[in-house]
């Protein structure tokens, strides 16, 4: 159990025939292996009454007794409402499905339904020592687990903002190396570059003018046809023998 000191109650319908309709008969045989703490077979008798005379609300409420001793609180919860809205049912039994209700609820860790049950089984017996008693125990699991959640986000809080400072402070960290290494490379590539040669300044012909363009041209007419006097006079001194013949 969830809650130590919760108080269960066992309602189970008595025995009142010792031979009647199949229904009851099935209804009994359920409550006997109940009792033994065989709940499957208890199951089985219950579920037999019920689909012999599926409007009984004591056959409901044993089955969600079975439900909830299985540990399927869903389905004993559905068992227990049935009973509560049942006409057939009377002020004692659906008191009786209510309170266990609660305890189904408990059970299932839904505190808010479980005081929904218990304050609603109040109504059908207002001085039940036992549901005052199992209020006061699940309002304390309430406290106790909003509590816990409070820690358990504080907790978070605090190791997430730890982390985020840890984060934060490698981050930075990388950052600072990255940039020096970065640094570090553009200064060792820089010396590895080789000194850049002086370029040659691109001949400007705006820079002549007229005048100057003929005197280079008579210049360089000039110093041809004196290289052709100084060939020719060369040649002339050369007997005709050494003179190769242009063919």
């Amino acid at each position: 159990m969830i809650m130590l000191g919760l108080i269960f109650i066992s309602f189970m319908s008595v025995q009142v025939l010792a031979f009647g309709p199949p229904s009851v008969e099935s209804n009994n045989d359920g409550i006997k292996r109940y009792k033994a703490e065989e709940y499957q077979e208890a199951f089985t008798g219950f579920a037999d009454a019920l689909a012999r005379d599926p409007f009984n609300p004591k056959f409901h409420l044993n089955l969600g007794d079975t439900f909830l001793k299985g540990g399927d609180y869903p389905k004993a919860m559905a068992e227990f409402d049935s009973v509560d809205q049942n006409p057939k049912a009377d002020s004692e039994l659906k008191f009786q499905a209510l309170f266990n209700a609660g305890n189904a609820a408990v059970e299932a860790k839904d505190i808010p339904k479980a005081l929904q049950y218990y304050q609603k089984a109040l109504e059908y017996k207002p001085d039940s020592i036992e549901t005052k008693t199992n209020i006061e125990l699940a309002l304390k699991e309430e406290q106790k687990q909003k509590n816990g959640q409070g820690d358990d986000k504080k907790d978070e809080k605090e190791g997430g903002g730890k982390e985020d400072q840890k984060d934060q402070k490698k981050n930075k960290d990388d950052k600072g190396k990255d940039e020096k290494k970065d640094q570090n490379q553009n200064k060792s590539e820089k010396s590895q570059e080789p000194t850049p040669r002086p370029k040659p300044q691109a001949f400007k012909s705006q820079e002549l003018n007229e005048n100057d363009v003929r005197r280079i041209l008579d210049e360089l007419k000039r110093q041809e046809e004196e290289i052709r006097a100084r060939q020719y006079k060369e040649n002339k001194n050369v007997p005709e023998s050494q003179i190769e013949k242009d063919w």
